[in-house]
């Protein structure tokens, strides 16, 4: 009778059995665990508030060409260095949505005819980004917010 028994649990069946029950005993563990995407976009999202919140102390969101680089995300522009008739001069620069468009650093647009030119070149805008990664204006117009280089690493590309 025992070798039936040792015979019996020898079989397939039995092997399946066991099988079966060893991957329900692992089961809840599987399910536990975090998905890396999942994880990954809760990075991304931290990323973009710390950053927003960092802009709002010191983001410069147009750099002339003779300032020192800094961290956040940039697109190089056309720039022009402009003076008003009391001699006040401000930068702008090429909106890069709309070519031929100039914009102040605040955003509001600018007739070039209405001021005198005193320099031009190429300088860099601010980029900003939705927290999905999506460009969504520069230098001040847009929604969304700027974002660093570190946190751009954050997003699947």
């Amino acid at each position: 009778m025992d070798e039936n028994r040792k015979a019996s649990q020898n079989s397939p069946g039995i092997s399946r059995r066991l099988l079966v029950k060893s991957a329900l005993t692992v089961a809840p563990v599987v399910l536990t665990l975090r998905s890396g995407a999942v994880l990954a976009n809760a990075s991304a999202y931290q990323c973009i508030l710390r950053d927003q919140q960092r802009a709002d102390a010191n983001a410069n969101p147009l750099r002339d060409p003779t300032e020192a680089d800094d961290d956040w995300a940039r697109q190089t522009v056309n720039v022009k260095q402009l003076q008003d008739s009391q001699n006040n001069t401000f930068w702008v620069y090429e909106d890069p949505q709309s070519p031929g468009s100039w914009l102040k650093e605040d955003g509001s647009p600018v007739n070039l005819s209405d001021y005198t030119e005193i320099g031009s070149g190429t300088g860099a805008v601010q980029i900003l980004f939705d927290d999905m990664g999506q460009i969504t204006g520069y230098g001040k117009v847009g929604s969304g917010g700027p974002i660093t280089g570190s946190c751009w690493a954050s997003f699947d590309p």
